[in-house]
Formats: structure tokens, C-alpha cells, sequence
């Protein structure tokens, strides 16, 4: 369990928002995402619940996500994609629709999606329970959109399997972990850096059941399959 201070989560919004100001380049916002799991707060995952954010997951060996999460839901986890644009890259055009890079994003990511609905046997042993992945964007910044574009914005976001959020979105969450600080810090539950190579064993283990991983004791009698935590080519 990672505890993380009021102060070092304002810090920490600081350094992020310094990062989109100075529109670095797309590797750089990720670095940072990367050591900062909570930012993704609400988004791909939820604090209360001891699920990590997974970076640069392979979908066999066409595709490489930029982070994973899941969160619990009445039907099973739903499991969130999500592609991580350069604030250098605007969302909208000057005319006002959707930028190169924007739709760049939405097809990849929509790509990912049909990954996993071809290959649904293979990416569940990625993604256990995975039935409908929600994919995420996050391009642009929210001081760059108009009353237009928010509502070209809001259309966007009507389709049922992509969510496109700015990137400010994700200060958003950060802010929102301040709502469980108690004595000035907050105890997460998740990792605060992103996992990949992280074999089941090492996760807690009421995650690897809400998950449907063994139990502790079976998991000391048997190797599991690569899942999404251990698999990389």
C-alpha cells in the first residue's frame, strides 16, 4: 500500500500541469502518468478498490495499448484502454472539427477494441472477465475548447465504446483522491506506479479474487497462464 500526502498531490498537479503548458512531447506526459497511477482516478480506475493501472500492454504482437484499468461494475470488471495524446496536439481544428490527431487516436484505439473482439479467448487470458473494453482518449486541453467544440465535444462522446476526455481530465482525478486524505495523506490501495511485468502472486490477494485469479494457496501448487500482468513478447 503507497501513501501519498495532500501536499505531495498538489505538487504533484503542479508538476503535471507544468508538463502540458510546456506541450511536451507524448512520451513524457506518459513517464509521467506512469509513477503517478492515481491521476487516473475515476477514468480507468478506482482508488477504493485495489485495482493497479497497467502501461504499454501488448495485444499479441500488433498492438501496445498506453495504459489499462479496470474498474468493478455489477456485470463484471470493465476493463478501460486508454491512449494518452501530446498536449501539443489540439482536439479541434480552427473550423472547428475533430483534429488529424484526434481521429488518429479514436481509430487506434478503436483497433484495439476489434483486437479484442477477434481475438476474445486470448485476451481475456490478457484481461480476465473481459467482455466490452471500453476505449479512452485523452487529447487537447480544456482551456482550447469553445461552446461549439464542447458540444461537437458531447457528440462525440455519445458513442458507446469511446470516451474522449482532455487532458486536464486527469488533474480532475487527482484532485478527487484528496476527498480520502485523513490526518493530511491518503492510503492507496493500488500500486502508485503502473505495473506490467508484475506477476499475480505479487498483487494483493483480494484482487486477484475479484479478479478470478487463484487463491494464495492455489497459486503455491501451479504456474498460471501469462496474463496481462506477466505478458510481454
Amino acid at each position: 500500500m503507497d501513501i501519498v500526502t495532500l501536499e505531495q498531490i498538489k505538487s504533484d498537479i503542479s508538476e503535471y500541469r507544468s508538463l502540458l503548458d510546456s506541450r511536451v512531447r507524448e512520451n513524457k506526459v506518459q513517464e509521467f502518468l506512469a509513477s503517478h497511477s492515481y491521476f487516473f482516478h475515476t477514468l480507468l480506475i478506482d482508488v477504493v478498490y485495489p485495482y493497479p493501472v497497467f502501461s504499454k500492454v501488448r495485444l499479441g504482437t500488433e498492438y501496445e495499448t498506453d495504459f489499462v484499468g479496470v474498474i468493478p461494475s455489477s456485470f463484471g470488471p470493465e476493463w478501460r484502454l486508454a491512449e494518452i495524446e501530446s498536449p501539443k496536439q489540439c482536439m479541434f481544428t480552427d473550423g472547428g472539427d475533430p483534429s488529424a490527431p484526434l481521429n488518429h487516436a479514436i481509430q487506434q484505439v478503436r483497433n484495439w477494441i476489434r483486437w479484442c473482439e477477434d481475438n476474445i479467448s486470448y485476451a481475456q487470458r490478457l484481461m480476465t472477465g473481459l467482455k466490452y473494453p471500453l476505449g479512452i482518449v485523452f487529447c487537447g486541453r480544456r482551456s482550447e475548447l469553445t461552446p461549439a467544440t464542447q458540444d461537437k465535444l458531447r457528440q462525440l462522446n455519445r458513442n458507446p465504446d469511446i470516451r474522449i476526455r482532455t487532458l486536464d481530465a486527469l488533474i480532475d482525478g487527482a484532485r478527487a483522491v484528496e476527498h480520502f486524505a485523513k490526518n493530511g495523506s491518503v492510503e492507496l490501495d493500488i500500486p502508485i506506479n503502473t505495473l506490467s511485468h508484475v506477476e499475480p502472486e505479487h498483487l494483493p490477494e483480494e484482487t486477484r479474487e475479484r479478479l478470478g485469479y487463484p487463491i494464495r494457496d492455489e497459486l503455491s501448487r501451479r504456474r498460471l497462464e501469462p496474463r496481462i500482468w506477466d505478458y510481454h513478447e
